[in-house]
């Protein structure tokens, strides 16, 4: 392998956007709580679920409460995540092609880590070679423990390394793990974002990447 290739999965790889917020309006709705609007979910994105869930909560909801929620978002989600999620156009193929260039690849993802296994297992396959999502014991994005994780599991400490993804802890966990990092436009954070926390690339399609590896 020349490399490694470490994506995101939200926002990124695919667009989960419609089941995450289908998903978190029926808990609100169990709750007797008002539906919250797509950009809501859409701006609370990237930093766990957790975190997603008390942005979606009434002002004043602690972590500690919307920690308890978990488990039944978790039960709500694992059968609405294949409804509408489907990768963006030109990902397969933009896998395949760094695949066959020599880079291992990775998902290292703040979603559920049984989610993440689950719809890399399914949608991607063998595309994927390693892939970590937010579970108890391992610090999520930005940190960069994740990141450590897969390229340990890959044989691949040492060698060049990408991080691919659309939010701000994309491009922080990059930095914290001294890779090169690489927005991406058609995600759930603007470029200003990505731009702002000093992306060294941004790319408009998916197979705009396999140019920026090859030049690294």
């Amino acid at each position: 392998m020349v490399g490694t290739v470490i994506f995101d999965m939200d926002g990124t790889l695919l667009d989960t956007l419609t089941d995450l917020h289908e998903s978190v309006n029926a808990l609100l709705a169990e709750l007797s709580l008002p539906p919250r609007d797509v950009e809501t979910v859409r701006d609370a994105l990237g930093y766990g679920a957790v975190y997603m869930l008390k942005c979606s909560m009434p002002s004043g909801t602690t972590d500690e409460e919307a920690e308890r929620l978990l488990p039944r978002y978790k039960e709500i989600y694992a059968v609405r995540m294949k409804n509408h999620t489907a990768p963006y156009a030109g990902v397969l193929d933009m896998l395949k092609d760094v695949k066959a260039a020599g880079f291992a690849t990775a998902v290292v993802t703040n979603k559920l880590d049984a989610a993440a296994q689950a719809l890399c297992a399914e949608v991607f396959g063998g595309l994927i070679d390693a892939a970590e999502g937010d579970r108890p014991d391992v610090a999520r994005k930005p940190a960069p423990d994740h990141v450590y994780n897969v390229l340990k599991r890959l044989n691949m400490e040492g060698e060049p390394g990408f991080f691919v993804g659309d939010s701000d802890a994309d491009i922080q966990i990059a930095k914290n793990a001294g890779l090169t990092s690489i927005g991406v436009s058609w995600g759930y954070q603007p470029v200003r974002v990505l731009l702002a926390e000093g992306a060294d690339y941004i790319i408009d399609k998916p197979g705009e990447l396999l140019n920026i590896l090859n030049s690294g």
